[in-house]
C-alpha cells in the first residue's frame, strides 16, 4: 500500500479497461504541475445492498478499526511546494515526474490508451507482475470487491497458472494503469482511497478479510454499492488536486 499522497499506488487486480465514446476530447499537450491544495470529497460508506451510512461517528469508528486514519481526510490538505508531480504531455505519450525533497526525481513513462470526456487512461510502458489468490481462499472475497471498486483496470492480463499449494491461482503480467480526470476539458489529478471488508459464514465456519489502498490514480465505480451482499462493507473517498499548466 502506498501512503504518500502524490506517489501513485501499485495496481492490485486485473480486469478490462473502460472507455466511453462521443464528444470532443481536448488536446492537452504541454507541461502541468500539481497545485499545493488537496481537496477531499465526502467519504462514501456502504454496506449490504448499497445502504449508505452517513453517521460521522460510525465513519470515524470504521476508519479507526481498519487502521486507515491517514487514508481519509475531513478537510483540505496542503502540500509543500517542493513535493509535486509534473506531467509532460506530448501527443499520446505522458511522462510523470514525481518530485520529493532530498530524493531523486522518479520518472514514469506512460501512453494514453483510452480517452473519454471524463478521463484519460494512462498505461505504463513498463510491465509488472502480480499474484492472484485462489477462488476458495478467504481473501478472494476482498479481491472480488477490489476488482470492482475502481472505474479502470489493466486490460487483458497474461497469466500463468500456479499450483494450489502456493496459495495463489496464477501469476499475471500486466501494464498498470493510472487515470487522469478531465473537468471542463482540463486535467485534474483524482486520488482514490478505499477499504473493502468481507465477512462470510458457512455453517459454523466464518471468514473475514479486508483490503485497503490509498491515493490511487483512479475514480470510483458508482455501480458497486448495489452489488454488495451480506457481510460486505466498502468505504471510498476521492481527493482532487488541480494541475497548473506551465
Amino acid at each position: 500500500m502506498n501512503k504518500t499522497i502524490l506517489s501513485a499506488a501499485a495496481v492490485f487486480l486485473l480486469l478490462g479497461s473502460c472507455q466511453k465514446d462521443g464528444g470532443t476530447i481536448p488536446q492537452l499537450d504541454g507541461n502541468y504541475e500539481t497545485d499545493t491544495t488537496v481537496v477531499p470529497a465526502t467519504i462514501q460508506f456502504y454496506t449490504t445492498g448499497g445502504k449508505r451510512i452517513t453517521d460521522l461517528a460510525a465513519i470515524k469508528s470504521f476508519i479507526r478499526r481498519q487502521r486507515v486514519d491517514d487514508y481519509f481526510s475531513f478537510g483540505n490538505q496542503q502540500i509543500p511546494a517542493n513535493n509535486s508531480v509534473e506531467l509532460i504531455v506530448r501527443a499520446d505519450k505522458v511522462t510523470l515526474v514525481t518530485k520529493q525533497p532530498n530524493q531523486p526525481n522518479d520518472t514514469t513513462e506512460t501512453e494514453i490508451t483510452a480517452k473519454s470526456q471524463e478521463h484519460l487512461t494512462l498505461t505504463l510502458i513498463a510491465e509488472s507482475r502480480v499474484f492472484r489468490s485462489t477462488s476458495n481462499s478467504s481473501f478472494s472475497n476482498c479481491e472480488e470487491l477490489g476488482s470492482k471498486i475502481k472505474t479502470v483496470y489493466p486490460a487483458y492480463p497474461t497469466c500463468q497458472a500456479l499450483s494450489p499449494a502456493t496459495g495463489y491461482s496464477s501469476l499475471c503480467t500486466i501494464r498498470p494503469v493510472r487515470v487522469l480526470s478531465l473537468q471542463d476539458g482540463k486535467p485534474v489529478l483524482t486520488l482514490l482511497s478505499w477499504v473493502v471488508k468481507a465477512s462470510r459464514r458457512a455453517g459454523a465456519a466464518a471468514s473475514e478479510c479486508s483490503l485497503a489502498y490509498s491515493n490511487e490514480w483512479n475514480t470510483f465505480n458508482s455501480s458497486l454499492p448495489a452489488q454488495l451482499v451480506g457481510g460486505d462493507t466498502i468505504m471510498v473517498q476521492a481527493k482532487e488536486i488541480n494541475l497548473v499548466k506551465r
